[in-house]
């Protein structure tokens, strides 16, 4: 009887919603600029610039380690080290120890050390810089960076896969896991699928991918293959359109293209979008069947968006609709006249406690009239403003104050009472400004941020 009565505890609490809540990140963008220590080898983001000609390594490397880096190359020339490195020595043909202290500006390596009059030439290829302590053979991943992504049950790689400035319409042009660059500056194909799969299966969590909105049916096809071959068994695939196809901001390519498509139809963009993940759906689904969980995206300030992209799919055509969990000051709103942090905090919290509430039970209402659960693409603060503002200063202080922790728990808390049962993060690591502080930590080692704390806590 004592077990009988304890599963029906357990179920009970189950159900409440309380144990059903999966929390998710977006992992930012492996870009020279970027803060995240992604890559074991560094080369893999570095930023080539031809009138050099030299590669810039890491722009904000303050942010780091210092210590024994080690570059290896082929050819007969030796490259030169530029910038941002000490003591350097050639142990061997092809294989250099360097020093590294905390540059200002970055490391920049020089492939070609010599001139034919006033062209530089050499034979230097094939180049690697790695970071110290690690293990070149096995995983390309830092250890660190998969350690810190490991509390999240699935990673959402819309910024991995340059979603929004997306240009990749067949497969051919898409970048190959053997390609020694995997991001570039303004990057329009993002990393290799086949990585941001790896990256998913060392962290134990599930891939949420975006096909690019220009993607032909072969090409739809092709990626549901590689899906596939690698998915881990036991894990699901969430599979997204594009990325926020109402968005027509600048640099967000596919709102701007589904606008374009609407003007020419005259038909709305989300009819459209909805046609789009009812084409999506047709091919992904015989390859990957239910291990593929096909989101419906909304808009979380306005739930006609999916309602009118729902209606357009049809039924049985999605396994969810999403919106986002972001919570911010009120449009408009200028803080009191001595501008304190705790005006931020508390024009947060109305918002936590009223709007978002509203947004997420619209789409909940939508999503479970179609049989399907609600889950959040992104979320966290949208604090965002010039840096004249005049709260510009309080914006920025108010992502270090622990009761910015405390408005993600609450925020968190929102979605589980919705039913939400996965809520996904926007993003793991970067700068915090005026105009955007996306970053759940401020770089790498930044384990104590009040907003990264809040969210793994509510992970694990």
């Amino acid at each position: 009887m004592k077990y009988i009565a304890l599963a029906i505890v357990v179920s009970l609490f189950v159900r409440s919603g309380e144990a059903q809540m999966q929390v998710g990140m977006n992992p930012t963008a492996p870009s020279d600029w970027g803060r995240a220590w992604v890559w074991k080898d560094q080369m893999r983001q570095a930023r080539w610039f031809a009138n050099g000609p030299w590669w810039l390594v890491q722009w904000d490397h303050g942010y780091y380690p210092a210590g024994r880096w080690v570059c290896e190359w082929t050819g007969n020339d030796a490259p030169k080290f530029v910038r941002g490195f000490g003591k350097v020595d050639e142990v061997l043909p092809g294989l250099a120890v360097l020093q590294v202290d905390y540059p200002d500006k970055g490391l920049v390596i020089q492939p070609y050390n010599r001139k034919a009059g006033s062209v530089y030439v050499g034979d230097v290829a094939d180049m690697h810089l790695w970071m110290p302590g690690v293990n070149r053979s096995g995983s390309p991943f830092h250890p660190e960076y998969v350690a810190s992504l490991k509390p999240f049950g699935a990673l959402r790689f819309m910024d991995w896969q340059a979603t929004n400035r997306s240009t990749l319409a067949t497969w051919g042009q898409r970048r190959l896991p053997q390609d020694p660059q995997q991001w570039e500056a303004g990057d329009t194909r993002g990393v290799a699928l086949e990585h941001c799969l790896a990256l998913a299966k060392e962290c134990d969590a599930d891939p949420w991918l975006c096909v690019p909105h220009l993607a032909d049916d072969d090409f739809i096809r092709r990626m549901a293959e590689t899906i596939r071959d690698r998915l881990p068994d036991g894990r699901t695939c969430y599979l997204e359109f594009g990325n926020e196809f109402w968005n027509t901001a600048p640099g967000f390519a596919c709102g701007a293209w589904f606008k374009s498509q609407a003007q020419l139809t005259g038909q709305p963009a989300a009819k459209l979008y909805g046609a789009a993940v009812k084409r999506m759906t047709g091919i992904v689904r015989p390859i990957l069947g239910a291990r593929a969980k096909i989101v419906l995206a909304g808009q979380a300030a306005n739930v006609w968006q999916a309602k009118t992209a729902a209606t357009a799919a049809g039924p049985g055509t999605f396994d969810a609709v999403s919106c986002a969990w972001y919570f911010r000051t009120a449009i408009g709103w200028q803080g009191t006249a001595d501008h304190t942090v705790s005006d931020v905090l508390d024009a947060c919290q109305s918002y936590v406690d009223t709007t978002l509430p509203a947004q997420l039970k619209a789409h909940a209402d939508l999503a479970g009239s179609h049989g399907v659960p609600l889950v959040c693409y992104e979320g966290g603060q949208h604090l965002s403003v010039s840096g004249t503002h005049p709260i510009a200063a309080e914006v920025v202080q108010a992502q270090r104050h622990p009761r910015m922790g405390d408005l993600y728990r609450a925020a968190l808390a929102k979605c589980r009472e919705a039913g939400v049962t996965l809520a996904v993060g926007y993003s793991d690591v970067g700068p915090w400004k005026p105009e955007g502080s996306w970053g759940s930590r401020e770089h790498m080692t930044d384990y104590d941020s009040p907003k990264w704390r809040a969210l793994t806590e509510a992970a694990n």
